[in-house]
């Protein structure tokens, strides 16, 4: 499966200027996260927004 980069960078963007403005979300211990590598991020909440986080908070591409 191929990646849309561009679009990707683009959705990020505009998602953590949304969540900035409207919710002013917390990340604690991000400075964990490996620069690369496999790693499973696992959301605590049933919420549609849990992937957008987790994607806005780290430099990787999230695949959910």
């Amino acid at each position: 499966m191929k990646e849309n980069k561009k679009l990707y960078k683009f959705s990020k963007t505009i998602y953590s200027k949304l969540l900035k403005i409207l919710y002013k979300p917390v990340a604690y211990g991000v400075e964990n996260i490996p620069e690369e590598g496999p790693i499973i991020f696992v959301g605590n909440h049933r919420h549609a927004f849990d992937p957008i986080v987790v994607m806005t908070h780290t430099n990787r591409i999230v695949h959910y």
